[in-house]
């Protein structure tokens, strides 16, 4: 299992208790759907699965199960700073911790905008998809006349193996971030395609499905020049129907020189991985 490198946890919940005053002087009525850049949003449709709501506004639980995913909302952001309309990704730094997808609105000219989370589903195509709806204030209505930065966000157990944001009216929201989350890599996998040599190696990790198998292409490094320690960073993953697909993944990923099968300390080769019976 490797170890999780420690990212500073943006603290949304930290930001909105210090801003909750912005919204003081917010018009009580109620406010406007625009969807996203001011244009009306309808409710996302999509498969529903444990835990989901119909995509009707206040009707997502706060937490619970998406695809095997728990999750934790949190709507109560009103302001983090970040003039750039975008998701980004961090970790809690903690062992066996979770992993924050936060949701930025970008810049606001006013007080009284709102995102918010109002759907997570997991769709026929197996993305693990969240919907947010933005609101924006009545016209003429009483609002606090200062820039606001809204944002929302979703704690989840894992990082979705596929992820997409969208508005209510399917406009995607875009990833922001630049750099690769490190994770830990899941359990249960029963093979590792590896390559590599010195402080730099490159990871396959496979996984049985019932339809065929699930990959995590890594990229592990040394915490630091002759150290023991490793860090592993996901570069991609997915889901495929056979193991001669695998290898083909293993070979683009620079992975595909030897493998190591879960609880066996020898190397075997590829082909052994193509024949032998699991």
């Amino acid at each position: 299992m490797a170890s999780r490198i420690k990212v500073k946890l943006v603290s949304f919940l930290m930001a909105a208790s210090i801003t909750a005053g912005l919204c003081a002087g917010c018009s009580k009525e109620a406010p406007q759907s625009s969807g996203s850049s001011g244009t009306p949003g309808t409710s996302a449709q999509g498969t529903a699965t444990d835990g989901s709501a119909d995509g009707s506004r206040g009707d997502l639980p706060v937490s619970g199960t998406v695809a095997g995913i728990e999750y934790t909302v949190y709507n109560e952001g009103h302001t983090n700073g970040k003039e750039q309309g975008g998701y980004f990704i961090e970790t809690s730094g903690q062992p066996d911790g979770a992993y924050y997808i936060i949701i930025n609105a970008g810049e606001r000219t006013s007080g009284g905008y709102e995102i918010r989370i109002v759907d997570i589903y997991e769709d026929t195509t197996g993305q693990f998809v969240v919907v947010v709806d933005e609101t924006r204030p009545d016209p003429g209505s009483a609002v606090i006349a200062v820039m606001t930065y809204p944002y929302c966000g979703l704690k989840v157990s894992r990082v979705p193996d596929k992820l997409k944001v969208v508005y209510t009216n399917g406009n995607e929201i875009t990833r922001v971030d630049d750099k690769q989350v490190e994770v830990t890599v899941d359990a249960g996998y029963f093979a590792v395609l590896e390559d590599g040599a010195g402080e730099i190696m490159r990871k396959t990790y496979v996984y049985k499905t019932d339809s065929g198998y699930r990959f995590i292409n890594v990229t592990a490094t040394t915490v630091s020049w002759g150290a023991t320690e490793w860090k592993e960073v996901v570069n991609s993953s997915g889901e495929v129907a056979s193991r001669d697909e695998i290898v083909s993944i293993a070979k683009s990923n620079g992975s595909c020189g030897f493998v190591l099968f879960a609880g066996e300390n020898k190397a075997c080769s590829i082909d052994e991985f193509l024949k032998r019976d699991i």
